[in-house]
């Protein structure tokens, strides 16, 4: 049972909060609600932006080009997702049991790359992944064909992993912590060789933070514009992409209007569901 004061600071807590969600709240309800406007009017190119509401948009989405952008989309943001996880595994247990000045370095070198534009990072690697670039130099250094990555499927990939790593090491990273370290000890103990007592101790322990992590990464990659359109070019089309085409060069913004609310409910629904899982889960293993 709480007991009064416990009702009173939590009272009080949410009255210092309503300024702020009050302005959150009017500024996404108004972003919205004119998107929602703008899709129930007839689509198609040069659009007039009236008629009376009608859901052909959403129809519409359901044809080319839509429902194949969608798929490549998520086949991408799934691949990139899934290789944030083996990439930042080894690197948040590392993080996780040092300690001292050492965590406090690594910790930086984690968090450095954020620091930096997104954008930024994106032309760096047009510079390494190009022909004439880093990654070619090298090849042809070593009587290799020079081949780039850029304006590939492969290119993107790499880079939107490196966007969000950071992302997936620190919330694994969170997890490890609170972690009992003598569980794996003890399975060790018990005969179990490395790969079972990480299959059965440490990653059912770390997986609030890689539910939340994937969450995380799986909703950036879908609404990821500046690296896909920096190193993709034709050769990847996104969600995002497409509803900027459709903006910007066939003028029919109800379809674009459609596409971007299905993308936030898709959004919101993963975040939700991701942030659900993780917090059960997170209660189930190490209580509270």
């Amino acid at each position: 049972m709480d007991s009064p004061g416990d009702r009173r600071r939590r009272r009080a807590a949410a009255l210092l909060l309503l300024p702020a969600l009050a302005v959150v709240g009017v500024a996404a309800a108004i972003p919205v609600g004119v998107l929602v406007r703008v899709s129930l009017i007839p689509p198609g190119p040069l659009a007039p932006l009236e008629g009376g509401p009608t859901l052909a948009a959403f129809r519409g989405l359901l044809a080319a080009p839509w429902a194949e952008v969608a798929g490549g989309t998520a086949g991408l943001a799934l691949a990139t997702t899934a290789l944030t996880v083996v990439l930042a595994f080894p690197a948040a247990w590392v993080l996780s049991r040092a300690t001292g000045s050492i965590r406090s370095v690594l910790t930086l070198l984690v968090v450095a790359p954020l620091l930096m534009s997104v954008v930024v990072r994106a032309y760096g690697w047009t510079l390494i992944l190009g022909a004439r670039g880093f990654l070619g130099e090298s090849l042809a250094a070593v009587g290799l064909p020079r081949v780039g990555l850029l304006h590939t499927g492969a290119g993107v990939l790499i880079a939107l992993t490196e966007a969000f790593l950071p992302f997936m090491i620190l919330a694994l990273t969170a997890s490890l912590d609170r972690s009992d370290r003598s569980l794996v000890d003890a399975a060790r103990g018990l005969g179990a060789s490395p790969a079972s007592a990480f299959l059965r101790v440490t990653l059912p322990l770390a997986l609030p933070g890689l539910v939340a992590g994937a969450g995380f990464v799986l909703v950036g990659c879908l609404s990821a514009y500046a690296t896909p359109a920096l190193l993709g070019g034709s050769a990847t089309r996104t969600l995002v992409l497409e509803i900027y085409e459709r903006i910007t060069i066939h003028f029919d913004w109800p379809a674009a209007a459609a596409a971007s609310l299905v993308l936030l409910a898709a959004a919101t629904a993963l975040l939700t569901a991701t942030a659900g899982f993780s917090r059960r889960r997170s209660a189930t293993v190490f209580g509270g």
